[in-house]
């Protein structure tokens, strides 16, 4: 009895060590989640530590003003200095906390929340902003330690509403000029200044916000046309509307009973490549405290109809921010104020337009060139002189 009772439990035996075999691979494969998040949390380096200044300088404000409510005297924190004529700023001296090489970085930065309330309104939002300067002083950077630079020295000043076209063969850095400015990538050596202010002395979201990014895939959401525009809902219907006629889809959507009302599908499959670029840029048109717009090969995917439409709202639409643009079509830059030609990361030639197709030598004369006699004319004709 005991052998038959034996035998039996045994043929069973085989699926249950299967059932076991999968839960623990199963349980194994959870706890590679877990390890990996835990990872994440504890051992990647946080992408900015400006936010965490900012909300330890605002704590210390607010005990510094309940203590001085409560015993009647100027009592300040360590740390934290106060201007004998205004009391409302404060300046904090905050050692940072990660090591960089970089000639912007110091051991110590002197930062100052007044300098946020200049810029930003209550909801983190500058009102009127007008186009920002930038400069690039001897930059490097590179994506991780040990593999090769992609920017080496690079230098060059970019004023204030200007349209700077960059160009350059893969891998020559014309992406990553981009990543360095909205600090996706930071830099190595060298400073970025943006407006007369070292980059670094931003917070991570004040930064950003000063730019906005039109890619070469415009990105639009399952909803309304309204919602894609001001998906924040701080414009009037009046400011969106004047948005899309602006950037010339007012015919598109006037068969609509309300054309904010237009239904978009997922990723905006009922435009077109070339409508959806409007649309991103009418979005950009109604973003408030943008100084900054960067276009990464916008016109790459459109036909040359919408293109010339989306140059004329690059020069006149945006005539109040500062454009760069990753160029795709050399006959795009034409209306440009400034050609940025990269290569291995260096600028080898930087001049309007106008200047560098008119010199034989240039490379940027020689693109042109190799594009036909006829292309070449045409180019020649859309480029004005520089105002000197």
């Amino acid at each position: 009895g005991l052998l038959a009772l034996s035998l039996t439990m045994a043929v069973s035996i085989n699926s249950q060590l299967k059932y076991v075999v999968n839960q623990a691979a199963s349980v194994e494969a959870d706890m590679n989640c877990v390890e990996r998040v835990q990872h994440y949390t504890s051992n990647i380096e946080h992408e900015d530590l400006m936010e965490e200044i900012d909300e330890a300088i605002r704590a210390l404000e607010k005990n510094d003003k309940k203590r001085r409510e409560r015993k009647g005297d100027p009592i300040t924190p360590a740390g934290i200095t106060h201007d004998d004529d205004d009391t409302s700023t404060a300046t904090v001296s905050v050692p940072l906390l990660e090591e960089s090489h970089a000639s912007d970085a110091s051991p110590e930065l002197s930062y100052s929340p007044a300098d946020n309330n200049n810029h930003n309104d209550d909801n983190g939002r500058r009102e009127n902003v007008a186009a920002g300067s930038l400069e690039f002083r001897d930059v490097t950077m590179r994506y991780r330690a040990g593999l090769p630079h992609v920017l080496c020295g690079l230098t060059f000043t970019i004023p204030a509403g200007q349209k700077v076209g960059v160009i350059g063969r893969t891998g020559s850095g014309k992406s990553s000029l981009l990543l360095t400015l909205l600090r996706v990538v930071d830099i190595e050596d060298g400073q970025i200044v943006l407006s007369g202010r070292p980059i670094r002395s931003y917070s991570l979201r004040a930064l950003r916000q000063l730019f906005s990014m039109i890619p070469q895939d415009p990105l639009l959401f399952n909803g309304k046309v309204r919602e894609n525009l001001d998906p924040l809902n701080v414009c009037s219907d009046a400011q969106v509307r004047e948005a899309i006629r602006l950037v010339g889809m007012e015919d598109r959507l006037a068969a609509e009973t309300d054309p904010l009302q237009c239904p978009v599908e997922e990723g905006g499959a009922n435009f077109s490549v070339g409508q959806r670029q409007l649309l991103c840029m009418a979005r950009t048109l109604l973003r408030r405290g943008c100084s900054f717009i960067l276009m990464d090969e916008a016109t790459a995917n459109v036909d040359p109809t919408l293109d010339k439409q989306i140059q004329h709202v690059v020069t006149h639409v945006f005539a109040g921010h500062t454009v760069i643009t990753i160029a795709h079509r050399l006959h795009t830059l034409a209306t440009y104020d400034v050609i940025l030609m990269m290569e291995e990361g260096r600028v080898v030639e930087m001049g309007s337009p106008y200047d560098l197709v008119r010199s034989a030598d240039t490379r940027f004369a020689q693109m042109v060139r190799s594009l036909g006699e006829s292309a070449m004319q045409e180019f020649m004709a859309s480029t004005q002189a520089p105002t000197r």
